[in-house]
């Protein structure tokens, strides 16, 4: 993985990585008086997509992103039988992850 600032955006880093690149733009200011001093917040987002989901963090995090089989990356055929409940699979991907938390296998 490779991480870029361009010195047009300093506030911009593009993480480059084989799979997906993602943008990083930081700070974002949101303005909070009653706070002393305004939020400064980064926003990591995937550099392509479509309503893409947000999950807000607060310090210290580590992000799970299992590879449905309906990933691109895996170049599921159209006609694969388990094209038309493949959304039950990510559930069970989901599901697989959560119970595996905590184990390392070496």
């Amino acid at each position: 993985m490779q991480t870029i600032t361009t010195p047009t955006a300093p506030n911009l880093d593009l993480i480059l990585n084989a799979a997906a690149p993602i943008l990083s733009i930081k700070p974002v200011v949101l303005p909070a008086p009653a706070r002393g001093t305004d939020l400064q917040v980064r926003v990591s987002a995937p550099a392509t997509g479509e309503s893409l989901h947000v999950i807000v963090f607060s310090h210290g995090f580590v992000v799970l992103q299992p590879t449905h089989p309906d990933s691109r990356t895996l170049a599921l055929p159209p006609e694969d039988p388990r094209t038309p409940h493949i959304w039950r699979s990510r559930i069970e991907d989901m599901r697989r992850v959560l119970d595996h938390l905590g184990r390392h296998d070496g």
